[in-house]
């Protein structure tokens, strides 16, 4: 899973929910580092953010 918060600003949302908060499995590993929801601002300063909820699952090597 490909991840960039950057790029969500331009689809004009109020929430996402498709970064997990540690996932040393996928193509980008590092996550969110929290399983709280947080604010993305945008980087040009007009306001118009969203709030980013982490997947808190647990992997899947852990559910058998």
């Amino acid at each position: 899973m490909h991840h960039n918060l950057e790029w969500f600003h331009s689809l004009d949302i109020e929430y996402d929910a498709s970064t997990f908060d540690s996932d040393p499995f996928e193509p980008q590993p590092e996550g969110t580092g929290t399983i709280f929801p947080f604010r993305v601002d945008p980087p040009d300063g007009t306001g118009k953010g969203y709030v980013e909820m982490p997947y808190t699952l647990p992997q899947d090597f852990t559910l058998s």
